[in-house]
Parts: C-alpha cells; structure tokens; sequence
C-alpha cells in the first residue's frame, strides 16, 4: 500500500503526480502529490457527498473547480 511506502521513504521518493483513471476517463488527478498544500482534482462522476465525507475525515475543504 501507499502508506506503507510512506512509512520507509521520503514523500519525493514515491510520487510526484498521482492519477487515477476507470477504464474510460481520469476520476482523479493531484500535481505534487503528498504535498497537503496541493489541490487534489476530484471528476464530477464521484459523488459530492462523497468528496464531503473524505474531506471530513481528512479535516480539509473542497470547492468547485469549472474549467472554462
């Protein structure tokens, strides 16, 4: 698991983006990845609901992002 990596090497050493794709399209993307400071790019099919109780858990905060 990726919190296992996390426990024996420095966060640079286990990713620098991270994408995560369904067999059709991206779902989520985060640019300087384990940097808490980074947004983490959620895709519309996942529920909002969803997206609040993961931010919940993780004490952070979610906004719409609408890309023009």
């Amino acid at each position: 698991m990726l919190a296992d990596l996390a426990l024996r090497h420095a966060y640079p050493e286990i990713a620098d983006h991270c994408h995560v794709y369904t067999t059709e399209e991206m779902i989520l993307q985060w640019y300087d990845a384990c940097d808490p400071q980074m947004p983490l790019g959620a895709a519309s099919i996942i529920p909002e609901q969803s997206v609040k109780a993961f931010c919940e858990r993780t004490r952070t905060r979610y906004e719409a992002y609408i890309q023009r």
